[in-house]
């Protein structure tokens, strides 16, 4: 009678140990032959999940620089941006009255930038960008003088960025950046005499300043480690060349510019 109960008390045991071991277990269907190859063999099974086991089907590590906040994610450390630029200048290039340079031309242009990133966390990053940037234009006075402008600029700034996932793909950021620029301005004046002849006059000059920018944007992510980015950026610099001639000396107006910029930014 005894060895009865002790039988039947051992059995309840294990039934309460078994039911509390499957309590926070899930059934789960995963893959047993994705290649059918195996005879006799399903394509998939049903099974319970070790209450301490990750679930394929709820938790990803999505290995990009765009973040998945509703994940478990993995950082990539270390990120470069390839990106071009559309410039287009807020003031005009000369700042003097003088000379006939208070009516120069507002100058766009083109640019180019590789920037590498140093990546926090998912949200903070360091950034160094280097960039050339060349614009251009030209203002002609009645009845048959032109002035064209060229400027090429050249700069390193360091930076910050923020992101901030929207999705498993699409992020946005902000950032800013500060550092040293290096410009350099030709100027070419064309015009004919009395005799029909075509006569020029041309002038250069380069100027080294402090480089400046803050930008806002989107990033979509293609794969675990390319993304493409489209920012708005309003940008600037301190240099300003200077124009010389016989009949005097004039500077031009501290740069601000509207850039649209995009690219593709790769981790590692």
């Amino acid at each position: 009678m005894n060895m009865q109960r002790m039988i039947k008390g051992i059995g309840a045991l294990m039934l309460v140990a078994m039911s509390a071991g499957t309590l926070e277990a899930r059934q789960v269907t995963v893959l047993a032959d994705p290649d059918g190859t195996i005879p006799g063999t399903h394509r998939y099974r049903t099974r319970f999940m070790n209450p301490a086991e990750t679930d394929p089907l709820y938790t990803t590590h999505h290995l990009s620089s765009t973040y998945n906040t509703r994940a478990d994610e993995t950082v990539n450390p270390w990120g470069v941006e390839l990106g071009v630029s559309y410039i287009s200048a807020v003031t005009k290039i000369m700042k003097s009255q003088d000379l006939g340079w208070g009516d120069s031309p507002k100058l766009t242009g083109v640019g180019v930038d590789l920037t590498g990133l140093y990546n926090l966390n998912k949200n903070h990053a360091f950034a160094l960008r280097l960039e050339y940037d060349n614009s251009d234009g030209s203002y002609t006075w009645p009845p048959n003088e032109e002035e064209s402008y060229r400027l090429h600029s050249v700069s390193m700034m360091p930076g910050y960025r923020f992101t901030q996932a929207l999705s498993s793909t699409v992020s946005c950021f902000a950032g800013a950046n500060i550092g040293l620029a290096c410009s350099s301005l030709k100027y070419k004046d064309t015009w004919g005499n009395d005799s029909g002849k075509w006569m020029r006059v041309s002038m250069h000059d380069t100027s080294w300043g402090l480089a400046y920018s803050a930008e806002v944007g989107l990033r979509l992510a293609l794969s675990s480690h390319v993304d493409l980015f489209v920012a708005y950026r309003f940008m600037g610099n301190t240099s300003r060349p200077r124009l010389r001639d016989t009949d005097g000396v004039c500077r031009t107006h501290t740069q601000h510019n509207h850039t649209v910029r995009g690219g593709v930014g790769v981790t590692f």
